[in-house]
């Protein structure tokens, strides 16, 4: 890459995360914490080994076929690695194999669980995608947005 190049880059993140942090203290002030519970259990990695929340998440309940939630993943997939890491796709209604084939042809570099029989897609009565819920470490929802959100990066900057 040249340096020309390395610099427009930066430069361009340092402004969208400058517009960022100029309208998320008043978007954050509405936020509430939910304080309801976020179970797992019944999550498993798109390899195949169950999933464990580690830190704060950002879940997104989201599908192949949705235009919104396309958009919503690739967003979210231009972040920083060590934002992308604490973001967990969860997916309900498809194979591993469809899945894997949307993440390879995509360049998706973030984890993809599926919820096994829909438990936590029913328990939380997700009916829409994208979904997004942000999760602290005891597993309690601390904000949650039904639909494609544009200020979701920034919710894993602040908490």
């Amino acid at each position: 890459m040249t340096k020309l190049k390395f610099i427009k880059k930066y430069i361009f993140r340092i402004l969208i995360i400058l517009i960022f942090i100029n309208a998320a203290p008043k978007y954050i002030e509405s936020f509430e914490s939910i304080n309801e519970t976020f179970q797992t259990d019944s999550l498993m990695t798109i390899d195949g080994e169950d999933y464990n929340i580690k830190e704060t998440s950002l879940f997104i309940f989201w599908a192949t076929w949705c235009g919104p939630c396309h958009t919503q993943v690739q967003l979210m997939n231009k972040l920083p690695s060590n934002i992308k890491k604490k973001i967990v796709l969860v997916n309900s209604s498809e194979s591993k194999q469809t899945i894997k084939k949307y993440m390879e042809k995509n360049k998706i570099r973030m984890t993809s669980t599926l919820d096994r029989k829909s438990k936590l897609t029913k328990s939380l009565n997700v009916s829409a995608t994208p979904t997004l819920y942000l999760v602290n470490q005891n597993e309690l929802i601390k904000y949650s947005s039904i639909g494609f959100s544009i200020m979701a990066p920034i919710l894993l900057f602040f908490f």
